[in-house]
């Protein structure tokens, strides 16, 4: 319907142990990271129409999130409030939303970008795995780095 309609606006909430992991909660871990693919591939599927499909990556206060402020007391829970992320969910959402494809984290009041990040890394078609070693200090370098936006800016850049 939103594809017949040109317009659209899908917001996906996931915790955010779903972008950084987490030791506990696996399959709900995953479940996340799933559904943030999703949206970046809806995003890409429909650049050419109004439909934008986006992420809240968010840090709150729900009974599957107790035991990490249980676990860390330092954290005031009252901060953590549920609606401490509505306003990112209501912009996702609305009809002006200029964003299409982007995590944002929020939680506490606090609203930031999440990004995935890639090195310049190291270009050695001839490598074995005895040597892929030498390499990591230029796979870690993170003084330049770029943000591809799909698969494709990466493979451009591996092929540049």
């Amino acid at each position: 319907r939103m594809r017949s309609a040109n317009f659209g606006r899908i917001v996906v909430c996931i915790p955010s142990k779903s972008v950084f992991g987490a030791d506990q909660g696996i399959g709900a871990t995953i479940a996340g990271a799933a559904l943030a693919s999703l949206a970046k591939s809806i995003a890409l599927g429909n650049l050419d129409r109004d439909i934008r499909s986006n992420v809240v990556s968010y840090v709150a206060q729900t009974p599957a999130s107790q035991s990490l402020f249980d676990e860390h007391p330092v954290l005031n829970p009252d901060l953590f409030a549920v609606e401490s992320i509505l306003p990112a969910i209501t912009y996702l959402a609305h009809s002006s939303c200029a964003l299409n494809g982007e995590t944002i984290s929020a939680g506490a009041g606090r609203f930031a970008k999440l990004y995935t990040s890639v090195t310049l890394g190291a270009l050695d078609p001839s490598i074995d795995d005895e040597c892929f070693c030498d390499l990591l200090p230029k796979l870690s370098d993170t003084r330049f780095t770029f943000s591809p936006r799909s698969v494709i800016d990466e493979l451009i850049t591996i092929s540049v």
